[in-house]
């Protein structure tokens, strides 16, 4: 699989940390506002064509709960963010259709809840 087209080592973290606060700083937005439009943009390599390599026999609770476990909370935002991103990608494209599955199953708009036995 070729992933050059879609690699860049950092830009997630460069585009959330340093892009989206210089170009926001001055917007009057709200400082968690902000936060959150970083956050996502950070994850979404998370969900990159890379993650889904040696997943493909993966039940679709297994990929499900793998996926809200990684996400900290921004499932949605994060899968929907990777999903424009690599629209066009050939390198994506089982990415997108993984994504695809995910938005269309019922449990993934289930918030994950964590508790402390």
């Amino acid at each position: 699989m070729d992933l050059s087209q879609t690699s860049c080592p950092g830009h997630e973290f460069w585009g959330g940390e340093i892009v989206v606060r210089e170009i926001l700083k001055d917007s009057g937005l709200d400082e968690k506002l902000i936060e959150y439009i970083a956050k996502v943009i950070k994850q979404h390599g998370l969900f990159s064509a890379e993650y889904y390599v040696g997943k493909e026999k993966w039940s679709e609770s297994e990929l499900l709960n793998d996926v809200k476990s990684k996400a900290e909370g921004l499932r949605k935002e994060s899968l929907f963010n990777m999903y424009c991103d690599g629209y066009t990608a050939p390198a994506f494209s089982q990415g997108k259709a993984k994504v695809k599955e995910l938005f269309n199953m019922p449990p993934f708009y289930v918030t994950r809840e964590y508790f402390i036995p």
